[in-house]
């Protein structure tokens, strides 16, 4: 690969030209990278060192792994409550699906679903050059895997408790540790973050079923759903 660096006192922005005799993965990869540099924050230091962000000139701040952590236009901000997703899943489909389905099976139809609708991150990533066709294929089945537990256990929190706002602080909080907390080892900035993720899931299942054998082994009081008199069998 053959890079020149040209400067023009008369170019008033950056061109990038990029000549190739046949568009590969590499080529696809390099367009990406080229796309993914913006100019998005505006910032000035002051005297005594700290940066100051001109919210305004805030259209979003990308966390590491490519996805909306905080978008701000003007005065407007909003975190990663994902009140659609909740709303979507657990607030329209599960209680549309348990008119005709019991629960546990209307609950695992929503989290294939929920788990479906993530799927789009591992064809970007694909269509983009960024991943091969077999890395993509198994980032999606590790996502697969960690979304549709984590959509059975929100679907389950909601019809336990009967109210929405527990998976969506429950959805909120794993996506704000997922953005905020990141590894650096020998093998790359965050890599198997999907698999731990799935690990995650995995464990809060196994912990729904434990605590429904400790409250059943020691004949503990169950938790009420609020503003609902009878209970989850």
């Amino acid at each position: 690969m053959l890079i020149k660096l040209v400067e023009d006192l008369a170019q008033k922005d950056i061109e990038v030209l990029i000549k190739y005799a046949r568009r590969n993965q590499t080529v696809n990869r390099l367009i990406a990278l080229v796309n993914s540099v913006e100019h998005k924050v505006k910032c000035t230091n002051d005297q005594n060192g700290q940066i100051w962000i001109s919210a305004p000139d805030i259209y979003y701040i990308e966390s590491i792994d490519k996805r909306t952590f905080v978008y701000c236009e003007k005065a407007l901000y909003r975190t990663e409550f994902r009140l659609y997703e909740e709303g979507l899943f657990r607030g329209v489909f599960l209680p549309a699906l348990k008119v005709r389905f019991r629960f546990w099976m209307a609950n695992l139809l929503q989290a294939l679903l929920f788990g479906a609708w993530h799927l789009v991150w591992p064809l970007k990533y694909y269509l983009s050059g960024e991943q091969s066709l077999m890395g993509a294929f198994m980032y999606g089945l590790v996502l697969l895997l960690g979304t549709v537990t984590f959509g059975f256990i929100w679907g389950y929190m909601f019809e336990k408790t009967n109210s929405l706002w527990t998976a969506i602080a429950a959805h909120f909080a794993a996506n704000t540790i997922q953005n905020l907390l990141h590894l650096q080892s020998n093998s790359g900035f965050d890599a198997l973050s999907s698999l731990r993720g799935t690990c995650a899931s995995l464990l809060g299942l196994a912990s729904i079923f434990f605590i429904r054998w400790i409250t059943a082994k020691y004949k503990l009081p169950a938790l009420l759903s609020w503003g609902r008199k009878d209970d989850l069998v």
